[in-house]
């Protein structure tokens, strides 16, 4: 059976193939894979993603994770990497843009977010898209998704600006989530606690 996020990216993948929203998979390390989907028309590329893992103030870092280095960007990071096709746009400045480069430090995320995009790769995303966009979901006690905010992340520091809030889209879905096995966040957020105790000691 599908897990509550591939389940959430197999809806979306077969609702935008109704729109005309082509989807790629892609790797974010060894063993993890995500969609990614394009609207080559618009030039704009998302992906979906947990918001109880995502750290808006610098995507790349993970959440909850490495919590005295969330300012420190990880340029390795794969939702750092694609923020570079944000590159154009004026994001608004703040503290951490301040630091001189070489205060900039990779740091450790965890194994399934470590290894970046090949450069031409990613030279060839920027050259195909104007836009990289992340659709972050939060779920309630429940397990049901209680909000859905539209993201777009600096190709500076990483913060994640706030595009649009579209929590209010929920009521009107037709999706239904309640035969889905919501287990396997609770399996990876156990998972990924273990992993970061054993890369800290």
């Amino acid at each position: 059976m599908h897990g509550f996020a591939d389940h959430i990216d197999d809806q979306t993948a077969a609702l935008c193939e109704e729109v005309g929203i082509k989807y790629l998979y892609a790797k974010a390390g060894y063993s993890w894979g995500y969609l990614q989907f394009i609207n080559d028309n618009k030039r704009k590329m998302f992906i979906v993603k947990n918001g109880r893992y995502l750290n808006k103030d610098n995507v790349s870092t993970r959440k909850h994770l490495n919590e005295g280095n969330h300012s420190k960007i990880n340029k390795n990071h794969y939702l750092y990497q694609l923020a570079q096709i944000n590159k154009n746009i004026n994001f608004p400045r703040t503290v951490q843009m301040e630091l001189p480069l070489d205060q900039e430090t990779v740091t450790f995320d965890d194994q399934y977010t470590q290894i970046g995009i090949v450069d031409n790769e990613l030279r060839a995303f920027q050259d195909k898209y104007d836009y990289f966009y992340i659709v972050s979901y939060e779920l309630d006690q429940y397990g049901m998704i209680s909000r859905i905010q539209l993201l777009l992340p600096s190709s500076i520091d990483g913060r994640a600006h706030e595009v649009d809030d579209l929590t209010d889209y929920i009521e009107s879905s037709f999706v239904d989530f309640s035969t889905v096995d919501t287990s396997i966040i609770e399996e990876e957020a156990s998972i990924t606690n273990r992993l970061s105790r054993c890369c800290m000691v």
